[in-house]
């Protein structure tokens, strides 16, 4: 959930005015037995789309089991992003992450040396099926739902339609009104010329780096 904020802002994939949203905050803290009042435990924001069990373990540097709500009511996982709520007006909700016992699981997508493979099971798929439609079904999910490409995707959009505008205005460059002599005309679109290619090189890279890195 998110609450509107009464602003209008630019949307940066389609460039219209829309509605600006701030997406929700939730006070949260570590599980300290020395603390005794909720006053004394070290809260932080956090946004609900990062109520994960990853995401919570990498922020608080924890093995996170589950929360509890100033009432002592157990939030299991599954439940965080939809049942946590803000600390708004009189209601001052918050919740302390109680970690799990064992040790905490490795993450290997975190481990620059990990070596190894994986194995992918897919369930119901239809009888006549070729590699090219599960390779379709597959790609197609990564782009919905992976996380790193979703934030780059509408930062690639931005820096592409710059790009494209910055060719328009290089290939208007040998009919554009210039002030001066001739040479002073040919040596002022040559600087122009070399300016805006160099940040078309810059854009171009932006927009590659975007599409590797995802």
């Amino acid at each position: 959930m998110a609450t509107r904020t009464g602003r209008l802002v630019v949307d940066p994939r389609t460039g219209k005015m829309v509605d600006e949203y701030k997406e929700d905050q939730m006070a949260v803290a570590l599980f300290d037995p020395e603390c005794t009042k909720p006053e004394d435990n070290k809260f932080q924001f956090v946004v609900r789309s990062d109520f994960t069990v990853p995401q919570i373990n990498q922020l608080f540097e924890c093995n996170a089991a589950l929360l509890k709500d100033p009432f002592g009511n157990v939030i299991w996982p599954k439940d965080w992003m939809t049942q946590v709520l803000p600390p708004s007006g009189t209601d001052r909700w918050y919740y302390i992450i109680h970690e799990r016992v064992e040790p905490m699981p490795q993450d290997d997508l975190k481990d620059p040396l990990y070596t190894g493979g994986a194995l992918l099971v897919l369930a119901f798929v239809p009888a006549q099926c070729e590699s090219i439609d599960i390779r379709t079904w597959l790609l197609f999910g990564i782009i919905q739902e992976f996380k790193p490409l979703l934030r780059l995707k509408p930062l690639v959009a931005t820096a592409e339609r710059k790009l494209k505008v910055l060719k328009e205005k290089i290939n208007a460059l040998p009919v554009m009104d210039l002030d001066g002599t001739t040479q002073e005309q040919t040596d002022t679109r040559k600087k122009l010329a070399g300016a805006m290619n160099a940040q078309v090189k810059e854009l171009t890279d932006e927009v590659n780096d975007g599409g590797s890195n995802a």
